[in-house]
């Protein structure tokens, strides 16, 4: 455990000087001060260590999504499970602003592929399916992609003041969504 989380802490922080695209196994190794044999005992490559680092991710989002539907949400309303799905993201998220997202194409398409995924896998833990006028995955797409987009204009970190503004508006646009006839609960 502890040299696959050295592995994973290690490229993250290659991942904040460089493109995924241009780290080598051999510079993820040489950060986390371990060898080749080592690393490929526990990966096949480095998408590999990252698809790890992402199910670490699903972990923190879903104990935060748990932990606000106990908090905020316990009748499951749709419109809250939402807005709980979309604070735990961008509260995982926020510890990851270090890395630019826009380096990287391929880590950028494996965030959205992960980004997709966790919708749908969230979205099963409501009391009532979630029914939709358009099909799930395209639906999931086009929020997964908004609301990033929405979340992380302008880019850089916020300030406490800014990003409780931001989280405001999502939790707005949500209702908006919810009111606009997209979803049938």
């Amino acid at each position: 455990m502890k040299t696959k989380k050295c592995l994973k802490e290690s490229l993250r922080e290659l991942m904040c000087e460089k493109p995924f695209e241009k780290i080598t196994v051999t510079e993820i190794c040489k950060r986390a001060s371990t060898g080749r044999v080592t690393f490929y005992n526990y990966y096949e490559d480095k998408y590999d260590l990252m698809e790890d680092c992402f199910e670490d991710l699903y972990e923190q989002i879903q104990v935060g999504f748990h932990e606000l539907q106990r908090k905020n949400n316990p009748q499951d309303c749709f419109e809250r499970r939402f807005q709980n799905f979309l604070d735990s993201i961008h509260d995982v998220n926020q510890e990851y602003m270090d890395i630019p997202m826009d380096d990287s194409y391929t880590f950028l398409l494996m965030y959205y592929r992960f980004l997709t995924q966790t919708l749908k896998k969230l979205e099963l833990y409501g009391k009532e399916p979630v029914k939709t006028r358009y099909d799930v995955d395209r639906l999931n797409s086009f929020l997964v992609l908004g609301f990033w987009g929405f979340f992380h204009v302008g880019g850089g970190t916020l300030s406490a003041a800014e990003d409780e503004k931001v989280r405001e508006s999502a939790h707005q646009l949500v209702r908006d969504l919810a009111a606009g006839g997209v979803f049938r609960n």
